[in-house]
This record gives structure tokens, sequence and C-alpha cells, in this order.
């Protein structure tokens, strides 16, 4: 039987939030480390822990890198410095303000500026920001983390001391990357975020969706999720509405992953569908511009679907994979329209020629002089 959900509060994961609330407690240079596979719940894990940091009297500083802008310099910077206003890092010398300005696409460059030099004015801008309130740096999906940002913050990291800047990170399992490697040892935690029990994965359906079903499509749909929460959800919401005393043996669910996330895809509705595959194809959008691209109220439909999710005044998919599954239902002519539209509403002239370079299949020359101007830019 079903009944009215409840809220999304986390289910089962007491311990990974009791090593959060130590992390946010700690005075000192530390940081900690979520890794898990895609859908086991460790970016709701980082979500709270942002929660906590706030909570608990800090800064947060976050980002969430991308597999589509990992190429993009600076783009984990320019996320995490996004709230920081010019004013508060006027404490800089001139030298450093200006390259990190440039770094944040606030200052146009005057030349090519020195990574040394933006490393620098990072560490610089930390321990400013830092002796007006402990800080908490939050960056999500650690793996696509651009190598410019990397590098900088890797540097920062090597020269913090006594400051209360505290890391938050979540990613993949996969090798350590280089940020994780600048900590000194003993600073850097990692704690690995592993799949719900059969008692969680019951709790996780009854407290999300108001599903309780018997012990034997319980374990039906344990045995097929593995206790992915991401995915556990999802085969959830296709048994929700259902005659469960009539499934018998056949638990509807698809054979893989990438089928039971491609269904829920093809399920939604097309402005809600459009929406989701705008932000695959383009991460930074706001919520003005994909109410501008789809139509008004496209956000907050999308947002009811449970496909997407704000982000301050971005907002982003709810989860990669199903960004993901949405390019992967859709055509390549729907892809070139979308990049076509894309390239109307955005303000920034590199992404708008990008747009433009991807929708275009034919010789064009302004556009090509166009996109060649916007790579100068970027580089310098």
């Amino acid at each position: 039987m079903t009944g009215a959900p409840a809220s999304g509060r986390l289910v089962a994961r007491e311990a990974e939030l009791g090593a959060i609330g130590q992390l946010v407690a700690q005075r000192a240079n530390a940081a900690l480390i979520l890794e898990g596979e895609p859908g086991v719940g460790k970016t709701s894990l980082w979500e709270s822990g942002v929660e906590l940091g706030l909570e608990g009297g800090r800064r947060a500083l976050v980002a969430r890198a991308s597999g589509a802008e990992t190429g993009l310099a600076f783009a984990a910077l320019i996320d995490l410095f996004d709230g920081v206003a010019a004013e508060e890092l006027t404490s800089l010398p001139p030298p450093q303000r200006k390259a990190l300005d440039v770094a944040l696409y606030r200052a146009d460059p005057a030349g090519p500026s020195e990574p040394h030099l933006i490393a620098l004015s990072v560490l610089s801008a930390l321990r400013s920001l830092a002796t007006r309130q402990p800080l908490l740096l939050a960056i999500d999906d650690l793996q696509w983390l651009d190598r410019a940002s990397e590098d900088a913050l890797a540097y920062a990291v090597r020269r913090i001391d006594h400051e209360s800047i505290v890391f938050l990170c979540a990613r993949r399992p996969g090798r350590a990357s280089a940020l994780e490697k600048a900590f000194p040892d003993g600073h850097a935690e990692h704690l690995v975020v592993s799949s719900m029990s059969l008692g969680a994965t019951r709790h996780l359906l009854a407290e999300r969706l108001g599903l309780r079903l018997t012990h034997h499509l319980l374990r039906r749909v344990y045995d097929t999720t593995l206790g992915n929460p991401l995915f556990t959800l999802e085969v959830g919401r296709l048994l929700v509405g259902r005659d469960l005393h009539a499934l018998g043996e056949d638990v509807p669910v698809p054979d893989d992953v990438e089928d039971l996330l491609g269904m829920r895809v093809a399920d939604l509705g097309g402005s809600v569908r459009r929406t989701l595959l705008s932000l695959a194809l383009d991460s930074d959008l706001s919520g003005a511009e994909v109410d501008d691209l789809i139509g008004e109220g496209a956000v907050q439909a999308a947002t009811r679907e449970g496909v997407v999710a704000g982000d301050g005044d971005r907002v982003r998919a709810a989860h990669p994979l199903l960004a993901a599954a949405a390019k992967g239902q859709s055509t390549a002519i729907e892809r070139q329209d979308l990049h076509r539209a894309l390239a109307g509403v955005v303000a920034d002239e590199r992404r708008r020629a990008l747009h433009l370079a991807l929708a275009t299949q034919i010789q064009d020359d302004g556009l090509a002089e166009r996109l060649s101007a916007a790579v100068e830019d970027a580089a310098a």
C-alpha cells in the first residue's frame, strides 16, 4: 500500500553525517572526501554537509564540477567565488587581485596571467576570507574538477596552516586527485559511501514515496538495485500506483541502469524533457534563462518532476546520470536545435559562440571568426 510521502531527509546515514559533523567542527585545515559509485547518495550527503557547515557558523564556498566543463579553465574557481563580492578582496595586493579577477572573468585580461600568480591570489583570498569567518570549501564530483582550478587549490592547500578552512569533497571511485594529494598526511580523511541495507531500502521507499512493499517485492527491488538509493527511488516510482498484489513474480524493472533512467526520461512531458536536455547541454544556465528558453514555469514543472534542482540562481539536473540519459534519448537534430536556441539566451559571448558552433554543420566564415575571437579571449 502507499501513503503520503515524507520530506527528503537522509535515511540510514547517521555514521556519515557524524563524520561530516566532526569535519565542520574542526578549526584547522582538514578535509573529508566522500567516495562512492554514481547514485549511492554521496551528493545528498555532501549537500547535507554544506547545510551543517552553515548551521555551524561557516561560510560555504561551493562548486559542482561537471564533465562538460572539465576543459574550461577555472570553472570551479568561478563557482567557489561566485558569492564573494569584489569589496571583500580589496586587501589583496593589486597584482594578485587583478589576476584573480581575470581568472573569475570579472576583468578583461591585459595579457596572459601567470598560473603561479593566480594560485597565490587564491591562497591570499582564502586567508583573507577566513579571518572574518571560518570557511567550508565544498566541491562535488571532484573527478571532473578542471585542471586550472585544481592546480590553484592544491597550491593553496599546501600552504594553509592555522586558518579555519575545511574541505568537503565528493567523488566517484578512482585514483586520488592532485587536490587530495596536496593535503598534509593525516589532514584528509576518505569515507566510502556504501549501498543501503535491505531495511534502509524499505525506509527510503516509505519516506520518499510513501511506498510500502511486501518482503518479497522489497527483496526483488533490493536485488535489482543493489541498495543504490537513486536506482531504488527510480524503481519505486515505477511501482507507485500499481496493484502490487497483482505483480506476482514480475517486478517491472529494466535490465540495466541506462534503460531505467532512459524510461524515466521517455515518460517526461515535452517541456520537462527539453528542460532537462538543455541543462545536459549547458550546466551553467540560470532559472531565468531556462524559462526564457523553454517557457514560463519550465523550471518549476521540472522541479516538481524531480529531474532538476535549484542551485542558487542557477538550476541543474538532479543527477548527472539523468542528464546523460536525456542526451542519450535525444536525436542529433534535437541537440542542434537546442544549441541554436541556447545561443539566443546565454549572455556570455564564449558560451554563445560554442553553442552556435555545435548547432552548425556547414562552413560559416562569420561564425568561425566569432569562435576564433572567443578562443583567443579564453586563452588570454
